[in-house]
C-alpha cells in the first residue's frame, strides 16, 4: 500500500470512527510530553505517569500534542513502556464520552472549559498567561514642547 493510500485510509478512519465507550482494559489518558522516537508520556485520571507508544499506522500520519486525549490498550511487556495508542479522540468524541458519563477528568474538563470560555473575552498578557514580550522595544513618544525661548529668537 502507497504512503497516500495509507495516509487516506487512516485519517478515514478517524474520523468516520463510530464513537463507543472503551473497554474496561483500555483507559482514557491525557498525553502530557512527546518524548521523541514514536514514545509520548501520558498521565491517568488517578495522576500516574507512563510512557506509550504510537502505533505504526499512526506514525507519520497523524500528529498529537500535549494536552490531546488518547485511548490507550495496556501491553505487558515493558518496564517503562506500558501501553499503546489505540484511538485518538477529537472534540465531538469527548462530547459524546461525557454525554455518556464515562469522561473520567471531571475537574480537569471543567476547568479547561471555563478557560476556553474566559479566554476569548480579552486578549491582554495577563489574562493570557504569558509574559510580556521582552524581544519588542516599547514604544517611545518624544513630546516636544511648542513654547519659543529666547535662544531660537535671536
Amino acid at each position: 500500500m502507497s504512503k497516500a493510500t495509507k495516509r487516506k485510509h487512516v485519517q478515514k478512519e478517524l474520523l468516520c470512527q463510530d464513537y463507543e465507550v472503551p473497554e474496561d482494559v483500555n483507559s482514557i489518558v491525557k498525553i502530557t510530553q512527546n518524548s521523541g522516537n514514536n514514545l509520548h508520556q501520558i498521565e491517568t485520571h488517578s495522576g500516574d505517569t507512563y510512557f506509550v507508544s504510537m502505533p505504526g499506522k499512526f506514525r507519520n500520519n497523524i500528529w498529537i500534542k500535549p494536552g490531546d486525549y488518547v485511548i490507550v490498550k495496556p501491553i505487558e511487556e515493558g518496564n517503562k513502556v506500558k501501553g499503546e495508542i489505540n484511538q485518538i479522540l477529537d472534540k465531538k468524541y469527548i462530547s459524546f464520552l461525557k454525554q455518556q458519563k464515562a469522561w473520567p477528568f471531571k475537574q480537569i474538563s471543567e476547568t479547561n472549559e471555563k478557560h476556553a470560555l474566559s479566554g476569548n473575552e480579552d486578549s491582554d498578557s495577563e489574562s493570557d498567561g504569558l509574559p510580556h514580550n521582552l524581544n519588542r522595544q516599547p514604544n517611545v513618544t518624544n513630546d516636544f514642547s511648542e513654547t519659543s525661548s529666547d535662544d531660537e529668537s535671536h
